[in-house]
């Protein structure tokens, strides 16, 4: 099969670029400013513009470009970023034949819901302009006249994650500057990045579904009531390996 992959030179894209390679298909990437990296062997890399404005078909086109979330970030580059962007894939699949466009969305979607672990059936109800400008760009997918997935991943983590929650908490670590947030309690459901690619590619026949972890959702406090002396030790061999790794 051929594939096109956007946000391949970010952390999700790449991996489900280097996965769907390893399964056999051709895949193209198009990157914008960011030079493409090395550790996605096999991948056919385009310049956005080129890419954009050309007419090669594609069977699937996997859209993981996006703006993460970051403080201080206006609403206007959300807007750009995600929702605008989208709509140039959008007709740049469509251009293509494509058969399935896929739309790697995020559980931001859902906002603070009080109950975990969520389900497709939750309503939408995103927190700020990042979580605003994901359901929008949702909806451009689902109206675009294509057949459809939007994936939306929890928080996601591995190799080659710069800006995510578990590499800010490995920096504070090194620096032995970890700090607990309120009293420990706080749920958060997390899942491996590689895992995240196996299953976009597995379930592209759905039109919408979650990538989630197992169901049992892990809070700090609990994990460190187990076995209070055995946690420490943990930590303290995991600040010496994230100084060892800079």
């Amino acid at each position: 099969m051929k594939i096109a992959v956007t946000g391949a030179t970010g952390f999700i894209g790449r991996a489900i670029a280097r996965e769907a390679h390893a399964r056999g298909h051709e895949v193209t990437a198009p990157y914008r400013a960011a030079p493409p990296p090395s550790d996605a062997p096999g991948v056919r890399w385009v310049p956005w513009d080129e890419w954009e404005k050309g007419d090669a078909r594609f069977d699937l086109v996997v859209h993981a470009a996006a703006l993460r979330h970051r403080h201080g970030v206006p609403t206007s580059e959300y807007e750009r970023v995600n929702i605008d962007l989208t709509e140039r894939v959008v007709a740049r699949a469509k251009r293509a034949k494509a058969s399935r466009l896929v739309y790697v969305s995020s559980i931001a979607t859902y906002g603070w819901p009080k109950r975990l672990p969520v389900d497709e059936g939750f309503p939408l109800a995103p927190i700020g302009p990042y979580g605003r400008s994901k359901v929008e760009t949702e909806r451009k997918v689902e109206h675009a006249g294509l057949p459809f997935t939007i994936v939306q991943p929890s928080i996601t983590y591995g190799p080659g994650d710069t800006n995510g929650m578990i590499d800010k908490m490995m920096r504070m670590v090194a620096k032995n500057a970890f700090v607990v947030p309120g009293l420990g309690r706080t749920r958060v459901q997390l899942v491996y990045v590689e895992d995240v690619a196996r299953i976009v590619l597995d379930g592209i026949r759905d039109e919408r579904f979650l990538i989630l972890p197992h169901p049992e959702v892990a809070r700090y406090m609990q994990m460190k009531a187990a076995d209070p002396e055995r946690w420490q030790a943990g930590m303290r061999r995991l600040a010496e390996r994230a100084r060892e790794g800079g």
